[in-house]
């Protein structure tokens, strides 16, 4: 291994006098000087990154690359704050030297990048066999599900057979998780072994209580049968009867039907026959007493009319007309006025 990168490798501040000329010279000039005394140290450096010395010379030369890329950037950060119309010149060239030393910073750091990878993978590799391991002393498998007996009598046996890798890392701890998961599946082998027995005892004792529920539904269900069909008989017995008394209600309902029937003709015709009598009979009332009325007001118009004939009679009478003359004259003008053959005189009656 070549020797250390000394302390003058970190770059100086730069004199600000000339930091213009630094950070805006072309591409190769500069700010890229720098870079390339650095890049050809880093060339001139190498490391094994699989010794402890070895990583911890790779990371304080990584660190110095970084501390010199700092103070290269600080120089251009004062700049750009002083010189405020050349700063898109400035960040570039100053992206450009980060770019650069990042990279150089990264390529010496790769190796062990690299190495600490592979490590972590090694270590997750065990990490995770243990793991697998360990599971072989559960009751359950990885969903939770109970493992039978000879499930977890294979798990005794793959970790009785297990072998741990010649690690020195891990080796004790492979042992540990072998043997506390083998008395795990052991104790858990030996409740599942009562488990199961007790389980086989339970489905035998099951299995004879549902054969006599079984049986003792049978002989209900038999029973049940009987029961029913002498409900039936009963049921049939008294639908008959309750049949025969009700055709014999209804035959004599419609006996009385028929009775109540000719009985409500008879008193109908009755009352029609009565009815139309006592019509005629009214009518008959009413023809007299119409009759009647007639000559009644034929007797008192002719005692009326008599009166008023004998009057003017007399009033004829008077003017030295004969009295049979008066007479008939009289009658000639009362039967006028009576048939309304008089205009504006009436006889009141």
């Amino acid at each position: 291994m070549t020797a250390e990168p000394t302390d003058n490798f970190v770059s100086p501040p730069i004199d600000p006098d000339s930091a213009m000329d630094v950070f805006t010279a072309p591409e190769g000039k500069g700010l890229d000087v720098h870079v390339a005394k650095v890049r050809a140290l880093v060339a001139d450096f190498s490391a094994d990154a699989t010794t402890e010395e070895g990583r911890k010379a790779a990371k304080a030369f990584a660190y110095k690359i970084v501390r010199s890329k700092t103070i290269l950037d600080d120089a251009g950060k004062t700049l750009v704050a002083k010189l405020k119309e050349l700063p898109k010149t400035i960040d570039a060239n100053r992206k450009r030297m980060r770019d650069a030393l990042d990279a150089l910073a990264e390529q010496v750091r790769a190796p062990v990048a690299a190495w600490e990878a592979v490590e972590t993978a090694r270590k997750d590799k065990h990490v995770q066999r243990i793991n697998e391991l360990a599971l072989l002393g559960s009751a359950v498998d990885s969903m939770g599900n109970p493992l039978t007996a000879d499930q977890i009598k294979a798990n005794i046996a793959a970790l009785m057979a297990f072998i741990p890798p010649a690690d020195e890392d891990f080796f004790d701890e492979y042992r540990l998780t072998v043997q506390q998961a083998r008395d795990k599946a052991q104790t858990a082998f030996a409740a599942r072994v009562r488990y199961e027995a007790e389980q086989v005892e339970l489905a035998s004792l099951r299995a004879a209580q549902a054969e006599r529920e079984e049986a003792d539904r049978r002989a209900a269900l038999a029973l049940q049968e009987a029961r029913n069909r002498e409900n039936e008989a009963r049921n049939r017995e008294l639908e008959a009867a309750s049949k025969e008394h009700a055709d014999r209600l209804a035959q004599e309902a419609e006996a009385r039907r028929v009775s109540d029937a000719a009985l409500a003709h008879e008193r109908a015709e009755n009352a029609r026959l009565k009815s139309e009598a006592d019509a005629a009979e009214a009518q008959r009332k009413r023809d007299a007493d119409a009759i009647a009325a007639r000559e009644a007001d034929h007797e008192h118009r002719r005692k009326v009319n008599g009166r008023a004939a004998s009057t003017i009679a007399l009033l004829l009478a008077g003017d030295k007309i004969s009295a049979e003359a008066a007479t008939d004259g009289a009658k000639a003008i009362v039967r006028a006025i009576a048939t309304g053959n008089v205009p504006s005189v009436s006889i009141a009656y």
